[in-house]
Formats: structure tokens, C-alpha cells, sequence
């Protein structure tokens, strides 16, 4: 990804990876519907117990009571924490008959208080429905014996201490004595005040029935929709992070210091067919408008250069370079210009196919001299071209042609072959003979071709090809293409999406303008 995307990037990222998207979208949920599924039943009983702060025992012996000034939020959520202790749920356990650990119950419940009242409620899940809504209810019963227990056990201490005291006295004979009459009246106090403790705590709701809380398919396969989205743009961002092939055309020019050519779109469905050249077939239609533009643009950068034989190659293979300067011959040939193609990829020939001519003898055969050169030539007729067009060149005035020159039969090492003197020798030929001499070169990071066949043209371009090309092969290139003697017209983008910028839709009345346009200068 590149810094300072706009929200078209962002959208055009979305719908490259729309398929990972989409499979996340599908397969989170899927699954999380499937491992709900599959899940054991699972129920939850509640029951609610009412908190009580007041004392009726500290008001009739005029006592304070801490708990009137204590935080109500704070008094509760120290009453959920009491009913969580261990002991307690040994109690449950043994109260309700469930064959359950102290351990496993507090797990499985959940003691929370009450926002805005002073309640407690607890919610046990299990299994067993009918488990469930016993553990509730005891649950809430024994939380208030417990708490009463806890209430009474310091008055219960403080007594059997003093009455161990008086006991101690009785023995001494010391009953008639003022500490003898001062705990007497505290050990009545205490039984007093215990007699008249109340609990603090009352179930005031048992439970009296269960709810199935789990499996829920529906629920959860929400969830998972939603985390399949998620996880999708995530994994789309992390796969355009993780990939290396370049997806613009200006990363391209930066990285070559080439000016852009042309853009070649991917031609419409109409055309999109194997081994068809769109300029050969149907000259006046859109798609073979950016070839056109190509023609134009290459005429406009060669004027000062004045190359005539000009290699194109491109980094890797599959980028479209047999297509392109097939493409290209044809359309320099149909503005009137007398052109030879050359078929120099001996590693993979492909314009013997793409033009559907013999492909031997061909230029090997030449080089050899087995065959003269005029006998590897394969006239090429090109349909609409109107009879005698003809251009001023630097023999004088010269009809339109194309010629084409097959590969040949595929030397042993092609790269010792394209380094000879026999060669060269066929190239000067025909740069003597023809206007434009374009050569299908091999890529040049592949094999060493490419590099000595630059030594013995003019000019070359350079084809890059969206989505195909990486971004280390483009640093590669460039540092090879500063070393080679040649002169540099340009890059050619390949694999660009259609645009309306480089031609106009036929159904359109700019498209047929621009047909009718070409037509006349065809």
C-alpha cells in the first residue's frame, strides 16, 4: 500500500480482495453457527435477595450502627463478594443435592447488585434445568443464613469471653465486686442484642424456573457475520500489505525514469479471445484505440532520436510484450510506414502464432545464410490500408508494408546467437531496407538476450505490466536499463484498466467520431 490513499484507493483495495472478504464472510459465520451447534445445552435460573442495612436491636439499646453511614454501592458489591466464598458454596451444594465442586458453582455463577436497589441477584447455570433453578434458590437461602452467621458470630465470641470471665470470678468469690456486676451487665446486653439481631439479608425472589442460554445459532451467527467483515478488511489490508506487485502506473514511471508511453487496457469481452492482435482484426474499434495512441506518442519522443530499429522488452515474462509490438508494427504500418517485425524471443518465439505464418525458415535460417532474407519475409496484408499510402523517409517516398520474420528453428544458446556477427548483420540489413525495424526481445531479468541485443538497435521500450511486475524486478530493470547503451523511448503500461481517458466507448457519439477519425487516417 501506498501512503496517503484516498477513499477511492481504499475502495478499489476492497474490491481487488473481494474474494477474501467474501470467503471470510461466509466461512466465520459457518463455523460459528457449526461449533454452536455442536455445544451441550446450557441453562440459567435467577434468584434475587434484598439487602436491609437497619438494626432493630441497635436502636432499642440506643447502639450505632456503622452500616446507616457505609456507600450503598459500596455495601453491596461487598455483600456480592461474601457470597462468593467457598464455604458458602460447600453449603449450597450439600443443601441442594448436586453433585457439583465448590469450585465448578462459582464458575458457573454470577452474583451482581442491583444498580439502583438494594438487591442482590444470582445466576447459576447448568446442565440440568431442574439443577439449575435448585442452585438458585438455595444459593440465595444459605447466602442469608451465612450472612446472619456472620452477623452474630462477634456478639457469640465477645459472650463466651465474659462469661468465661464471671465464671473465673465465681470461683475467686469475687462476685460482689464492680467488675463482676459491669461484665454481668454486658454479657445480658449481648444476649439482648442477639436475641433481637435480625438478618440483613432476604430472598425475596426464588427461582422458579430456567432459560436455555446457550447453544444460540442466531445469535451467534451475527456475531460471526460481524467478525467475518472484520476479519476480512483485515486480511485484505494485510494482503495488499504483503504483496510486491506494483498497481499504478506512476510507481512505474518513478521507478524506471521513463517517460509513460501508453497505457494498454485489458481489451473488452468482445475481444477477448486467445492469440487475436485487435489492431489486425478490428483496426477501427475501441480497444485499438491506445495502440493508436502509442503509434502517436512514439512518433512525437523519436523525432530528435530518429531510431529505426527499435527492441521492445519487458522485466519478466506474461506481460504482454509480443502482443504489444505485433500491435504496434501493425499500427505504425497502417499510418503508412514501411515496417519489419522481428521475432528475436528465441527462448519463447510467439509472433509465428499471433500472426498465424510459418515459423521456419526464419531468422536463424538468414543469419546462416541458408536462406536469403527475402525468402524469410511474410508479407502481412493490412486490411482498410487504402493502396499507395506513402510516407517521406530517409530513402525517399516508400509504400506502406509490414513484413514479419519468424524466429527460425531455436539455436542451442540463443544468447551466443543474438551476440554474433551474422546477427547484426541480418539487423543492418533491414534497417537499411525498412522505416521501423521492431524487435520482440526476451525479458531482460530472465536471460542475458536482451542486454546484447541492445548493443544492436537504436532505441528500445520497455513493457511493465500491472499486477504482474514487482516491485524488486522494477529496481532490478532500472539498474540494468542505466547500463545499457541504447536509447530509452519510453515504458509502456500493460494491463491498465479501461479508461475514458485513453478511448471512447462505440455506442457513444465521441466513440464513433473517433472510429470515423481512424478510419480516414488509416
Amino acid at each position: 500500500m501506498t501512503p496517503n490513499m484516498t477513499l477511492d484507493d481504499y475502495l478499489s483495495l476492497l474490491w481487488r480482495r473481494k474474494w477474501i472478504i467474501l470467503q471470510a464472510i461466509i466461512i466465520v459465520p459457518v463455523v460459528t453457527v457449526f461449533l454452536a451447534l455442536r455445544q451441550s445445552p446450557v441453562y440459567q435460573a435467577s434468584s434475587e435477595v434484598l439487602l436491609s442495612r437497619s438494626d432493630i436491636g441497635s436502636q432499642l439499646l440506643g447502639l450505632q450502627n456503622t452500616n446507616l453511614y457505609t456507600d450503598p454501592a459500596r455495601f453491596a458489591e461487598t455483600q456480592a463478594a461474601i457470597a462468593q466464598a467457598p464455604d458458602l458454596a460447600r453449603r449450597v451444594i450439600e443443601a441442594s443435592h448436586v453433585n457439583e465442586s465448590p469450585g465448578a458453582l462459582l464458575g458457573s455463577t454470577t452474583i451482581s447488585p442491583a444498580a439502583n436497589a438494594d438487591l442482590l441477584t444470582f445466576s447459576v447455570q447448568n446442565g440440568d434445568a431442574g439443577a439449575a433453578v435448585r442452585l438458585a434458590t438455595t444459593y440465595a437461602r444459605q447466602f442469608t443464613v451465612y450472612r446472619r452467621q456472620l452477623d452474630t458470630g462477634a456478639m457469640q465470641t465477645a459472650l463466651k469471653e465474659i462469661q468465661s470471665r464471671l465464671a473465673d470470678l465465681r470461683n475467686a468469690g469475687s462476685t460482689k465486686t464492680s467488675e463482676y456486676s459491669s461484665l454481668l451487665s454486658r454479657a445480658q446486653q449481648l444476649k439482648t442484642l442477639e436475641n433481637l439481631q435480625t438478618s440483613n439479608t432476604q430472598v425475596i425472589r426464588e427461582a422458579s424456573g430456567a432459560a436455555k442460554v446457550k447453544p444460540q445459532p442466531r445469535h451467534d451467527g451475527i456475531i460471526g457475520l460481524l467478525g467475518g467483515i472484520v476479519l476480512g478488511i483485515c486480511l485484505a489490508f494485510l494482503a495488499e500489505a504483503l504483496n510486491k506487485r506494483v498497481r499504478s502506473a506512476e510507481e512505474i514511471e518513478a521507478a524506471l525514469h521513463l517517460p509513460l508511453l501508453a497505457r494498454i487496457p485489458e481489451p473488452s469481452r468482445d475481444f477477448r479471445r486467445a492469440d487475436e492482435l485487435i489492431m489486425l482484426t478490428q483496426p477501427s474499434s475501441p480497444d485499438a484505440e491506445a495502440y493508436r495512441v502509442l503509434r502517436t506518442n512514439l512518433q512525437f519522443l523519436n523525432a530528435d532520436a530518429k531510431a529505426k530499429v527499435i527492441m521492445v522488452t519487458s522485466s519478466v515474462a506474461r506481460e504482454g510484450k509480443s502482443t504489444t509490438v505485433s500491435s504496434l508494427a501493425i499500427a505504425m504500418a497502417r499510418g503508412g510506414a514501411r515496417v519489419a517485425l522481428v521475432d528475436l524471443d528465441l527462448h519463447s518465439p510467439a509472433i509465428d502464432r499471433l500472426f498465424t505464418i510459418r515459423s521456419r525458415p526464419g531468422f536463424t535460417e538468414a543469419a546462416l545464410d541458408l536462406v536469403p532474407l527475402d525468402k524469410v519475409l511474410q508479407r502481412v496484408p493490412i486490411t482498410g490500408l487504402p493502396t499507395g499510402v506513402a510516407i517521406a523517409s530517409g530513402n525517399g517516398r516508400s509504400t506502406a508494408q509490414l513484413d514479419v520474420i519468424a524466429s527460425g528453428t531455436l539455436p542451442l544458446n540463443p544468447g551466443e546467437f543474438v551476440e554474433s556477427k551474422a546477427a547484426e548483420k541480418i539487423i543492418g540489413q533491414l534497417r537499411e531496407k525498412y522505416d521501423y525495424v521492431f524487435i520482440d526481445a526476451p525479458p531482460i531479468l530472465a536471460v542475458s538476450d536482451g542486454i546484447s541485443l541492445s548493443a544492436k538497435v537504436d532505441a528500445l521500450i520497455v513493457l511493465a505490466r500491472l499486477d504482474v511486475v514487482e516491485r524488486g524486478s522494477l529496481r532490478d530493470m532500472a539498474r540494468i536499463l542505466g547500463q545499457l547503451p541504447a536509447h530509452k523511448l519510453g515504458v509502456v503500461i500493460t494491463g491498465a484498466p479501461a479508461s475514458a481517458h485513453y478511448y471512447y466507448g462505440s455506442s457513444s457519439p465521441a466513440g464513433r467520431t473517433a472510429q470515423r477519425r481512424s478510419e480516414l487516417v488509416s
